[in-house]
């Protein structure tokens, strides 16, 4: 379409400021059903763009230069460019940036034409397979790439390059155990950005650019469970899509149940067991928060008229692998896997809603399970997709990793202050062990004293030095609890140093719980533009504040 168009900004039922305007364009005569045009828009965006978080040197590894990520799931694709901004809808995409010398650039795309010049590096992308809009991605800072195997990269500054690549150095491995259990790889190379500590997430699984928080590199690769998991979007994710955020579960729920089955053959069954056991105590905590009957505890939530960012909780990851779980335990592993197998190939790169999912899986086993197809009345679709509230069926558990770790808390709890005689286990535990160990002692805060606390931090000194943030969550929760004051500090550099939400908004919880809302109101101010805007909404929505200032 040639000349200008007629086109119209509209606030549709008042939701402008929650999920963003609409923009209708006008064409010169109606289009038939099929026919193809083209629509050129200009635009720019602003300095209040969700998406883009721009970072100071300050920020960054290196100190010397700025840097510049965007994070677009769920709805913030919207504050970059005029796209259809729905997991719905698929396409391809080009772009050419131009950034200042000696920083570079990656997107979620291929690099197709790079020039150096004076003062300026100018760089063209073309991303060929059909996305969704939510994918889109840029990173832009002072970072070099290295490989890790013949497919694999790591992305990153180079004053941290040699921590993050010894971290992520099985990457190839991981790659191949996952396609050992469903399907090739076919998006060509794997490349993760472990992004500055200001990212909002574990992961984010951009194709041919996921995004990784610096959580994880912890120096022991215990937390590199979080790669597999984006890795495993390739396939659940990636090549077939959620169709709307109501079915997120089929994009995590899945990716879940893929990240443990590749654990499970890399680190055995007890390992598993420990961490989806872990996983589940937090989803118990979570549907405890928002309460069982909440929409938001349904596989399928309500997100009409709401931001879908409301819905981003550990329910689809953790009730989704459990529903996974659950089909795989009726018809067996086998034809489980078969039908992802075949449910992936029949559905690449569309998108698809619970519904059709259902049907799918039906259809397969029916077709498969022939004379044995009754075994599918243990299916209850309703309770599982739309009832509320904890999965009725979980994995089971049973393993001695999560025993000795409980035993050892019940054994602080009845010593009362002093040291146990089995405390010695901990020099045997690993990382999940010991966030097991102290997310009991959590979980049990009615029986929690400050002299139990300290008893802990005497024999095992649990604090930032071992970088694990896994463990040292329930840690701080559990001196904010019993009023372990001394730990303050400790507390203050975590929130003002990490922004992945999992960790962060936790602790203001537990600070709000503990009747410290000031305190933790004035910790946020100090540290709210370090914040990514979904973490800061986040935290803001737990604190009850609507402004910086409060």
């Amino acid at each position: 379409v040639h000349g200008g168009l007629r086109y119209q900004v509209n606030d549709v039922d008042n939701l402008g400021k929650i999920i963003g305007y609409q923009l209708s364009i006008y064409l010169l005569k109606p289009a038939g059903l099929g026919e193809v045009f083209n629509v050129t828009i200009q635009y720019e965006t602003t300095d209040e763009a969700k998406a883009f978080s721009w970072m100071t040197p300050e920020q960054t590894a290196g100190k010397k230069y700025p840097y510049l990520f965007t994070q677009c799931q769920t709805i913030a694709c919207r504050s970059v460019a005029p796209l259809q901004d729905t997991p719905a809808i698929k396409s391809t995409y080009s772009a050419h940036l131009q950034v200042p010398k000696p920083l570079t650039a990656y997107m979620s795309a291929n690099i197709t034409n790079y020039i150096v010049g004076k003062d300026y590096n100018f760089i063209d992308f073309e991303m060929p397979v059909p996305i969704p809009s939510y994918l889109l991605a840029i990173v832009v800072g002072n970072v070099i790439q290295k490989p890790t195997g013949p497919r694999t990269f790591v992305i990153t500054e180079p004053e941290v390059m040699d921590a993050v690549s010894t971290e992520l150095s099985d990457m190839e491995t991981y790659l191949s155990e996952l396609e050992k259990y469903l399907l090739p790889y076919t998006w060509g190379v794997y490349k993760i950005v472990i992004l500055p500590p200001s990212f909002p997430l574990g992961g984010m699984e951009n194709p041919l650019l996921t995004f990784a928080s610096p959580t994880i590199i912890v120096g022991d690769k215990s937390q590199t469970l979080v790669a597999i998991h984006e890795m495993g979007h390739s396939w659940t994710g990636n090549t077939i899509t959620c169709k709307n955020w109501a079915a997120l579960w089929i994009n995590e729920g899945l990716t879940v149940f893929l990240e443990r089955k590749t654990s499970r053959t890399l680190k055995g069954d007890d390992y598993y067991r420990l961490s989806a056991y872990l996983a589940y105590q937090t989803l118990v905590e979570t549907i405890n928060n928002l309460g069982p009957t909440s929409n938001y505890t349904s596989l399928t939530p309500d997100v009409d008229h709401v931001s879908p960012d409301d819905s981003f909780t550990l329910v689809p990851y953790e009730k989704g692998f459990h529903f996974a779980s659950f089909l795989e335990s009726v018809v067996g592993e086998k034809l489980f896997r078969d039908f992802l197998r075949v449910f992936i190939l029949d559905r690449a790169q569309t998108s698809v809603n619970a519904a059709e999912f259902q049907t799918a899986f039906l259809g397969f086993m029916q077709k498969n399970l022939r004379e044995k197809s009754d075994i599918l009345l243990k299916i209850d679709w309703d309770l599982w997709l739309r009832q509320p509230g904890l999965p009725k069926w979980t994995i089971d558990f049973k393993t001695h990793l999560i025993d000795d770790a409980q035993n050892l808390a019940d054994a602080f709890i009845k010593a009362q202050g002093e040291t146990p005689p089995n405390a010695d286990q901990w020099n045997n535990f690993f990382s999940d062990q010991k966030a097991l160990f102290i997310t009991h002692l959590f979980n049990n805060a009615n029986k929690l004293t400050l002299a139990i606390v300290q008893a802990v931090y005497n024999n095992y000194k649990v604090d930032l030095q071992g970088r694990d943030a896994e463990i040292f969550l329930p840690w701080i929760r559990s001196c904010i609890t019993v009023g372990y004051d001394e730990r303050n500090p400790e507390m203050e550099t975590f929130l003002g140093s990490v922004g992945r939400q999992k960790y962060i908004v936790p602790v203001y919880g537990t600070l709000v719980q503990s009747n410290k809302r000031d305190y933790a109101i004035q910790i946020f101010n100090k540290n709210a533009n370090f914040y990514h805007p979904i973490a800061a909404a986040a935290i803001r929505k737990v604190l009850n504040i609507n402004t910086f200032s409060q």
